[in-house]
């Protein structure tokens, strides 16, 4: 199943890979801003594919999914068609601080 075609069906956005394939097959311009980059690297999506275990990295317009052993946003080690994984299950990458410590340079969070 192509990722737009699994995107368009209303059935699907329930489904813990939804939010997170919708952004990331978007245009760069908009995937490429700093809270959304955060926002990629905080979720951990598994799923399993030929009975191993694989973390959700990315999605392709071309309508594959990527795949890879460790949960590096965009490095993949194999790239699958969305229909071929089965037992899909989300969390919080805990490794990935969303709230950095301020710039000593500034020493403010203000801005």
């Amino acid at each position: 199943m192509h990722v737009y075609d699994f995107l368009a069906n209303k059935e699907n956005r329930n489904h813990v890979a939804y939010a997170y394939l919708d952004v990331f097959t978007r245009p760069a311009v908009f995937t490429t801003q700093d809270a959304i980059v955060s926002w990629l690297m905080a979720q951990t999506i598994s799923t399993t594919y030929n009975g191993k275990r694989y973390y959700l990295v990315g999605a392709s317009r071309l309508g594959d999914i990527w795949l890879a052993k460790s949960n590096v946003v965009g490095r993949y080690d194999i790239r699958v068609d969305l229909e071929d994984c089965t037992n899909w299950l989300s969390g919080l990458n805990v490794a990935v601080d969303l709230h950095p410590p301020c710039p000593k340079e500034t020493w403010s969070c203000d801005g």
